[in-house]
């Protein structure tokens, strides 16, 4: 790193405090989350830096952060030569053409047609913004997920504004969030449109209606999502079809009908995970059921070989394993368990093996203590009844535990792990707190209610 390195991310730290300086002064109705917004935007500039400065001096293979990086370097020599080409290069069709600029623009690591490529044309544009500067890049990065992360965390404190610092915890402050989902990776790009493709849901199904610039952001989020990581589409749309689903079932006031209604819910609810699963593998064989084994298996094999490759300088030296399974459903299911347990409360302690594993273990460790205690403190079926009654709360609960069953069953690799499971981290603790609330809620109802009356006054 070198002196106009430290003086660039000075500068654009500088530049991205400014425009969220701009950003709260024309939202003064956000005025009561200011510190939230204030401290969560630092914490992904210094994550996106910490990000940076990890892949520099730490992991010295690069990994993918610095191929997205040299290919943008590629794109932007481009750029500079001939804009149109460069248009024509990265938003056209893979011919010959653009085979000629391949070579000619020394060796992609990425080529046109993969979700890598999609990260590229990004990288390429915020190289360019940032001068070609591979940190001051990773901070642009950094401030795109924040964008989504801040609307995410508008969603959950607008539902839940009795545990506003709770939800920004949940949200904006956990450690593995902000720092590696701020750099220059497909995680970031993918948290990012996330968040917004929650708030503008949300949006949409509150009295704003079907407005243009709702529909054409929910369909921007998906399309960016599905073509950096169709899986976090593939497990986030299910549990919407649930909250739609389960959300006009709250709506009916009459018990018995409501009690007559649910059957009929929960078969359309199941229909229409299935028909969006089905359609999604119908568009493209590589989301159908029988390529994900395949996908699998192949990442599985990357990441846990026994023999001189498992170290860190390959980034593979954090291997795990979820058990033997059969290439089947109920193969699946009997994996499906310890795949989400790997992904929410491991690595665990004993399983260490280097100081970046310590502050994944640690903060698996406090999500599994949290969890133990909210499960068992309520009871499985008081839990169930809470999801129940809550629409919104079943989806955070339904995305988390399906998305970590299909990043714990491919990764295999702990360090893979930890920035593949963060779309899921900030809704299963969110729903942790939000059943703590509950309880304690309830707790205090009944309290109230079995408190004796003192003489002369009225029940209220």
């Amino acid at each position: 790193m070198s002196l106009i390195d430290v003086l660039l991310i000075f500068v654009y730290m500088c530049l991205f405090i400014a425009c969220g300086v701009l950003y709260m002064s024309l939202r003064p109705q956000y005025g009561v989350y200011r510190k939230y917004f204030y401290l969560g935007l630092m914490l992904k500039l210094i994550g996106g830096i910490g990000f940076a400065l990890i892949y520099t001096f730490y992991y010295t293979y690069g990994g993918d952060t610095v191929t997205y990086f040299k290919d943008a370097a590629n794109l932007n020599r481009l750029m500079v030569a001939d804009f149109g080409d460069y248009i024509s290069y990265v938003v056209g069709d893979l011919g010959e053409q653009d085979l000629r600029y391949e070579q000619g623009l020394h060796t992609f690591f990425h080529h046109k047609g993969t979700s890598e490529f999609f990260v590229t044309r990004f990288t390429s544009i915020f190289s360019f913004l940032g001068l070609g500067n591979f940190y001051t890049t990773t901070l642009f990065f950094a401030f795109l997920s924040f964008t989504g992360v801040w609307h995410m965390f508008l969603v959950f404190v607008r539902r839940y504004p009795e545990v506003k610092f709770k939800m920004g915890f949940a949200v904006l402050f956990i450690p593995s969030v902000f720092f590696w989902g701020s750099g220059l990776m497909k995680d970031s790009v993918t948290i990012g449109f996330l968040g917004v493709l929650l708030y503008y849901l949300d949006k949409m199904k509150r009295n704003e209606g079907y407005k243009v610039m709702n529909v054409l952001a929910i369909l921007v989020s998906c399309y960016v999502i599905f073509n950096v990581k169709a899986y976090v589409l593939m497990s986030f749309l299910p549990a919407a079809i649930i909250w739609f689903m389960m959300e006009y079932l709250e709506r009916i006031k009459n018990p018995v009908v409501k009690s007559l209604a649910l059957p009929f819910f929960l078969v359309m609810s199941a229909v229409g995970v299935y028909s969006s699963i089905v359609a999604l593998g119908a568009y493209n064989d590589d989301y159908a059921i029988e390529s994900f084994f395949k996908k699998a298996k192949g990442m599985q094999t990357w990441h846990y070989q026994e023999g001189n490759n498992t170290s860190e300088q390959f980034g593979r030296g954090s291997s795990y394993t979820i058990g033997d399974y059969e290439e089947s459903y109920a193969g699946l299911a009997s994996v499906f368990p310890a795949a989400v347990n790997v992904t929410l409360f491991r690595p665990y302690i004993t399983e260490v093996g280097n100081p970046m594993m310590l502050f994944s273990a640690l903060e698996s460790l406090a999500i599994l203590l949290a969890t133990i205690y909210i499960f068992l403190g309520l009871g499985f079926f008081k839990v169930l009844k809470y999801l129940y009654n809550d629409s919104f709360l079943l989806m955070c609960f339904v995305f988390a535990i399906f998305f970590a069953f299909a990043v714990g069953f491919t990764s295999y690799n702990f360090g893979a792990l930890v920035r593949y499971k963060i779309p899921c981290i900030p809704f299963f603790v969110a729903t942790l707190f939000i059943l703590e609330r509950r309880a304690k809620d309830g707790r205090k109802i009944k309290t109230n209610r079995n408190r004796p009356m003192m003489s002369g006054s009225v029940e209220k």
